[in-house]
């Protein structure tokens, strides 16, 4: 079957405006929940493998928003700079 590139353009901009209509009427948050998706990979291959607590060492919340200051921190530094 030959189509016309008016008839392949028509297509497509009938698919792009029903992929909108899904993005705009999607339940999925904006950005994927991370510490969720860690946990459940952990989980997993504890499951899978057995206790991972040897071989992973999980950051202590303080020091973690530690370095989240200090990278704010550097950020407004820089920013000074310019």
């Amino acid at each position: 079957m030959n189509r016309s590139q008016e008839q392949v353009e028509s297509y497509f901009e009938k698919k792009e405006k029903q992929l909108e209509q899904v993005y705009l009427n999607s339940a999925l948050p904006a950005t994927p929940n991370k510490e969720a998706i860690k946990s459940l990979l952990m989980d997993s291959l504890e499951h899978h493998y057995g206790s991972l607590s040897e071989c992973i060492v999980k950051e202590d919340e303080a020091l973690a928003a530690l370095r989240d200051i200090e990278s704010i921190i550097q950020r407004v530094l820089r920013a000074g700079k310019s």
